[in-house]
């Protein structure tokens, strides 16, 4: 039997906040807002869960996130 991840968590809930500007010491503004996904497992409290987040931009331009939890 073939494993995949929905078999022990899946997305039930994201939530993408506003965005705000932030200055860097060189003075170059950049903008910054905050994401949060809500899982459900069906493995149990001790799953070791991690999830991989790849945001997708311009000119073939991915930034890849990992979350260990």
């Amino acid at each position: 039997m073939e494993q995949i991840a929905e078999h022990y968590a899946k997305p039930v809930r994201g939530e993408l906040g506003p965005s705000f500007a932030r200055e860097n010491d060189f003075s170059d503004k950049f903008y910054l807002r905050w994401g949060k996904i809500e899982f459900e497992l069906f493995y149990g409290e001790q799953i070791n869960l991690k999830v991989i987040l790849k945001v997708y931009r311009k000119h073939n331009i991915c930034e890849t996130y990992i979350v260990d939890k």
